[in-house]
């Protein structure tokens, strides 16, 4: 999908584009980057402690870097989990009592993209040129039915136990997927319990805080890739792209959302500004580099080299 975005939009045209960005903005942007990291890894630290993990920052940066490259590389960032596995291997700490704080953070993430991602398309919808935000709108409504729902029925023993015995009705009329409705029920109580720990309205408005403070960095570093391309483009507008094609890439699959995210980016640019195909998808790739590629070569790095002290 990204070689037939490069493609179509032109690789010389795109080149082209690319041999004129500004090194200094981009070195602005690997700093922006350095800066979300760091709120990443006190945000993932601020939970552990909510639930007892005391964990020194830098082992957690590099737990949490380490993690990040194997959410990057698999489907729907399905390797999400895997980081209270390597805590558990590096730290000691048990898996069953840090899992929730990954989950938190996921629902953070989400909540917050999806209150940024809405506001940002309610600033651009009037000068949109196409009929991709309707679509862009769509998909954020639906998260937000998604992740409220969600919400209430963990909220409570009761809901969600009710929840459980929906989803077995549903799933029994699945092949295969049926056979594992018993289990159902046992984990979304466990799931109501171990949440809990973060249900205080304190805790709830700081970890929103830190995700909310993320999610912008991430649309600076990408405004920073327009910037240093020489392209000036509405602020609100990149963080809203930022969190739309972040969400709607999930949805595919892909590993980081390679290729469906640029393309994402390119379709709500091209709805609202003048740009050319080959100057967003330069800037999309610039972008990645900044923030997905870097993760993925230093996680991968770290992964290979972190020492193990304790088994799973």
């Amino acid at each position: 999908m990204l070689a037939g975005l490069i493609y179509f939009s032109g690789p010389e045209k795109i080149a082209t584009v690319l041999l004129r960005a500004n090194p200094l903005i981009i070195a602005a942007g690997l700093s922006v980057m350095a800066v979300g990291g760091v709120l990443r890894t006190e945000r993932w630290r601020y939970l552990l402690r909510k639930a007892g993990i005391s964990v020194p920052f830098f082992t957690a940066m590099k737990i949490y870097v380490a993690s990040m490259f194997l959410s990057n590389v698999t489907p729907g960032k399905s390797g999400d989990p895997i980081r209270s596995v390597l805590l558990k291997k590096v730290h000691g700490d048990k898996v069953s009592s840090s899992l929730p704080s990954v989950i938190v953070e996921r629902a953070l993430d989400v909540g917050s993209m999806v209150l940024l991602g809405l506001a940002g398309l309610s600033f651009v919808a009037a000068s949109a040129a196409s009929t991709v935000m309707p679509f862009f709108a769509g998909a954020m409504a639906i998260y937000a039915v998604i992740f409220l729902t969600a919400i209430f029925a963990l909220s409570s023993e009761g809901r969600a136990r009710r929840m459980a015995n929906l989803i077995n009705r549903f799933a029994s009329h699945l092949p295969k997927i049926r056979n594992y409705t018993g289990r159902t029920e046992n984990f979304m109580l466990n799931m109501q319990k171990s949440l809990a720990t973060y249900g205080s309205k304190r805790t709830i408005a700081a970890g929103l805080l830190y995700s909310l403070s993320i999610w912008l960095i991430e649309g600076a570093i990408f405004y920073a890739a327009f910037l240093s391309l020489g392209f000036e483009v509405p602020f609100v507008a990149v963080v809203a792209s930022v969190c739309v094609a972040t969400l709607v890439s999930v949805l595919t699959f892909l590993p980081g959302g390679i290729g469906s995210a640029e393309l994402i980016t390119v379709a709500f640019f091209m709805s609202i500004t003048t740009l050319t195909m080959a100057d967003i998808t330069a800037a999309a790739i610039v972008s990645r580099a900044l923030s997905y590629w870097i993760y993925v070569a230093v996680g991968a790095a770290l992964l290979a080299t972190m020492k193990y002290n304790y088994g799973v």
